[in-house]
């Protein structure tokens, strides 16, 4: 169980920097920089929370995963991918990514790490940068039972990193 754990949360850090990078350089990213520079988050707070962006793509971060070695199984318990209901038929997590069964849970999001008392990344909070609905997805339930499982700890999300402007109530305070 620590092992499994402990690739969870490296899979979750791999991820996070992940989404960041795309939120620092990326051209996609331009979208998400404007966003939150409109509702006066500033690179401090950005760098501070380690804020992302999740490409509007049902595949790139699960690409990007796997070619770093991680499986499905892992990606799918992390919370980041999904699987599509395929009719009547089980379906393995290679045969998942072939037959494109698996796709990317945040798409076309400013993503928020939430962290554990240690600071791993133990799952993710996101918000849509248009009127798309749901505004706010957080991780899906059964990666809810693994942060409990590493004493998440809610206090330390809600904590303002150094430099930091006052949004520090996570994913919903840069909702106006």
């Amino acid at each position: 169980e620590d092992r499994s754990r402990d690739r969870l949360r490296e899979i979750n850090s791999a991820a996070s920097h992940y989404f960041h990078n795309l939120l620092l350089k990326s051209s996609e990213g331009q979208r998400a920089r404007d966003f939150l520079v409109r509702r006066g988050v500033n690179a401090d707070t950005v760098a501070g929370w380690e804020l992302g962006y999740s490409l509007d793509s049902w595949e790139a971060l699960t690409s990007y995963l796997l070619a770093k070695g991680y499986a499905v199984e892992d990606l799918v318990a992390a919370g980041l991918v999904r699987r599509r209901e395929v009719e009547g038929r089980p379906t393995s997590p290679e045969a998942a990514v072939q037959r494109s069964d698996v796709y990317d849970y945040f798409r076309g999001r400013v993503m928020f790490p939430i962290r554990d008392q240690k600071g791993n990344v133990t799952g993710f909070g996101a918000r849509t940068l248009g009127d798309d609905q749901p505004k706010f997805l957080g991780i899906p339930l059964r990666s809810i039972e693994f942060q409990l499982r590493t004493r998440a700890n809610p206090a330390g999300y809600w904590r303002q990193p150094a430099g930091a402007r006052h949004y520090s109530r996570g994913p919903r305070s840069i909702h106006h």
